[in-house]
């Protein structure tokens, strides 16, 4: 079509062209997301996403009134008025400062702790580039940023775990440039001798933030956040593999966290041989398959009173987990630490 347009063999609206192109790939990402597997994984991240909700937020609400089955009721109480309300809180919680500038999300995979997704400084920034690109929302790249900035919370909102760092990830360069502008336009409003200092406290500004942040992502990052980055399980799986060990049964709690994939990395389990013996759980609300069992590993609860009775076995969970029976008995018991000394797994060894 375009090369059609250049040539003047048709005249087709660029908007026309433009839209079409935008339509195609808009329907090819609904086809593969709404028509496939993925679909599975949308309704188990999504708001109601939690099996619990409907009757937490919904259900138990309406029995506050007088008619719970009353026509109020359920006009105020209802799926799509829940919906309406979350998704609005969610989308204003990812633009929030305490998200952007404070805090961040609350996965520890995707944040560290006492730092936000931007530097505190560049919040004056933002608000300046905000105010400059609104503006001068005429000029079209400057209402590219403005749809960008708002366009980026959309999908996000409706999940139920939001603000998430990683899925606003698509709105950090758009941040990045709304910054640069404030920063401009801050450096044109000065008229006096100090503006060249500006640079320079900015200069300032961006390597103590960075080097600070160094310091938190790479020392005390690694020990605070160990526990979410498999550190435990690579220990776990150096304990399994000692002769003294390699041949006992294996019973972990907990198969919702999927241990297993730690296992199978970090023991070198063969593929092929995984491949045969594995077996799973149903499927679960989120889209993933747990597994229940693969060669001498079982990942299910521990049944004290009849798994500390199987022969040759290693029981491992959590220290919390361990009845006080247990732990004041004389069975050998490993425990599994972390960096910061904490300890993640307790191994319980049978005769």
């Amino acid at each position: 079509l375009l090369i059609l347009y250049r040539k003047e063999v048709f005249r087709i609206p660029r908007w026309f062209i433009a839209a079409g192109v935008s339509f195609f790939f808009v329907a090819l990402i609904l086809v593969f997301t709404l028509l496939s597997a993925n679909k599975t994984k949308i309704s188990g991240i999504g708001i109601f996403g939690n099996p619990t909700v409907v009757h937490e937020r919904i259900e138990l609400p309406r029995l506050v009134h007088t008619d719970p089955s009353s026509l109020l009721s359920r006009i105020i109480h209802n799926k799509p008025i829940f919906a309406l309300i979350t998704i609005g809180q969610n989308y204003l919680k990812s633009y929030s400062p305490e998200f952007l500038f404070i805090k961040g999300g609350s996965n520890h995979a995707h944040n560290t702790e006492g730092y936000a997704n931007m530097h505190l400084f560049e919040s004056i920034f933002l608000l300046v580039g905000i105010a400059y690109a609104l503006m001068a929302i005429k000029k079209r790249q400057y209402a590219l940023v403005i749809v960008w900035l708002l366009a980026a919370g959309l999908a996000p909102a409706i999940t139920k775990d939001a603000p998430h760092s990683n899925r606003m990830f698509i709105v950090t360069p758009a941040l990045a440039i709304t910054v640069a502008l404030g920063m401009q336009y801050a450096s044109s409003l000065i008229r006096t001798k100090w503006k060249k200092f500006l640079p320079i406290i900015i200069t300032v500004l961006y390597i103590g933030s960075l080097v600070l942040y160094a310091d938190a992502y790479f020392i005390h990052f690694p020990k605070k956040e160990a526990k979410y980055w498999g550190y435990g399980y690579k220990k776990l799986a150096s304990f399994l593999a000692q002769p003294d060990h390699k041949n006992r049964k294996v019973i972990i709690t907990s198969p919702e966290e999927s241990p297993y994939i730690y296992l199978l990395f970090y023991g070198s389990y063969n593929p092929a041989a995984y491949q045969q013996e594995a077996t799973r759980y149903p499927l679960s609300r989120d889209g993933f398959t747990d597994v229940s069992e693969f060669g001498r590993f079982s990942f299910r609860p521990i049944d004290w009173g009849r798994d500390i009775g199987l022969p040759n076995t290693l029981l491992i969970t959590t220290p919390d987990e361990i009845p006080q029976s247990i732990k004041s008995s004389g069975y050998l018991k490993t425990d599994i630490t972390l960096p910061d000394d904490k300890i993640q797994f307790t191994v319980i060894q049978t005769p």
